[in-house]
């Protein structure tokens, strides 16, 4: 038999609140929810001018949150941010999308400048919190892992503790059949 250890999950309304702001600043923390709350708004009013990414919004953000919540609750745990990175360019398409309409919308240079600044502030923030999280350690706990499955292996059992540069279907493939 084999037994594996992963960090997926069945996902909650917070653990998709986090995935959420992770993904939009690289926390879920206070100024990280602000920032995802800003993102939502300026989205959100980007759309009551100009509807047309609505559908990329139902298609590249809506609809894989929604599947990947489904399959995680009627199938198996599936719920890891890592599985939303591809999600990311749209999400920035379509925020500069929304930015770029609100822009050309308002006449008033006042509320122009504005906008480019909080736009500018928006993209420091979210820039500098990705260069902390780049620089912060990541441990591996692997290890760790399969130690204390191989306390609790019975004979036959395999247990394979990948390294973490090892992509996750290759080291399925090491595995081997079940």
């Amino acid at each position: 038999m084999i037994r594996s250890v992963n960090h997926v999950t069945v996902p909650d309304g917070w653990i998709v609140l986090d995935t959420l702001s992770t993904m939009t600043a690289g926390s879920s923390v206070g100024p990280a929810l602000g920032l995802l709350a800003a993102a939502v708004a300026i989205i959100a009013l980007g759309l009551t001018v100009d509807r047309r990414p609505l559908a990329l919004i139902l298609a590249f953000l809506v609809l894989p949150i929604g599947l990947l919540f489904l399959v995680s609750h009627a199938l198996r745990p599936a719920w890891h941010l890592q599985n939303f990175v591809v999600i990311l360019p749209i999400l920035t398409l379509i925020l500069a999308a929304a930015l770029v309409t609100l822009y050309r919308t308002f006449r008033g240079r006042r509320l122009r400048m504005t906008l480019v600044l909080a736009a500018a502030a928006l993209v420091l923030v979210m820039a500098e919190r990705g260069r902390e999280l780049a620089a912060a350690p990541k441990p591996n706990v692997f290890q760790t892992l399969a130690g204390a499955l191989r306390a609790q292996a019975e004979p036959g059992d395999t247990i394979l503790a990948t390294d973490n540069f090892a992509f996750w279907s290759l080291a399925r493939y090491a595995a081997g059949p079940r």
